[in-house]
């Protein structure tokens, strides 16, 4: 008998980084049966310890539920491609960030962020045919800004003139894609804005150079 598939389509590649995460995308098809349900599985690695999703909190727990996690809404015809969504809507879980149930970060074991989830689909058709063949869709989790701060100047030192600026740029998870720096002047209360100290509002500039962890600044105007 021919068996169902389904396909997770968003995360759209496996290993992208996201900040939120408010549904998960896909479809499901069956040639011969309509498609009845389709189920979900999802899980992270933390050292030696897989933790898997349920959809009742504590959400996150080293018990293998396998496809216990159904999608509302997910059936659909024969003989085409149906969306499925599991989604914030079918749990509050997925929108609610600093709560101690948010399922991607403080409700996982230990509450840290940066994990790397997997996620799969089981489509189920009208004749009780189960998927067979399996894909998995991973994303990373990553929603604790990035730490930028200055070394050369340092704080209440002089200087007779100051053309490069550096400092320091990090992130626990990710790469750190642009530092932006704004430069007063506190006697003239003005910001330089690349030629000279002319801004009233705030400017904010592109560093120069950006290394793993370090960033330099040059201009002649500041010479």
């Amino acid at each position: 008998a021919a068996r169902p598939t389904s396909v997770v389509s968003y995360p759209p590649t496996d290993g992208l980084t996201f900040s939120s995460m408010t549904a998960l995308y896909g479809t499901s098809s069956d040639i011969t049966s309509p498609v009845s349900d389709v189920r979900i599985k999802m899980w992270y690695v933390t050292g030696p310890t897989t933790y898997y999703w349920s959809p009742a909190t504590p959400h996150w727990g080293t018990a293998d539920p396998g496809f216990a996690a159904t999608i509302n809404g997910s059936a659909g015809p024969k003989a085409t491609n149906n969306p499925w969504q599991y989604d914030s809507v079918q749990n509050s879980d997925f929108a609610n960030p600093g709560a101690l149930t948010y399922a991607w970060k403080e409700g996982t074991f230990d509450g840290l962020n940066g994990k790397l989830f997997s996620i799969v689909t089981q489509a189920i058709d009208g004749a009780g045919n189960a998927q067979a063949v399996l894909s998995t869709r991973t994303f990373r989790f990553d929603n604790v800004p990035p730490l930028s701060g200055p070394v050369t100047p340092s704080n209440d030192s002089a200087y007779s003139n100051l053309g490069t600026l550096s400092g320091t740029a990090s992130d626990d998870v990710s790469a750190v894609s642009a530092v932006n720096l704004s430069i007063l002047d506190q006697d003239a209360t003005r910001y330089f804005d690349g030629t000279g100290f002319n801004s009233l509002p705030e400017f904010w500039l592109p560093v120069t150079n950006l290394y793993p962890s370090s960033w330099t600044f040059s201009n002649g105007s500041l010479v």
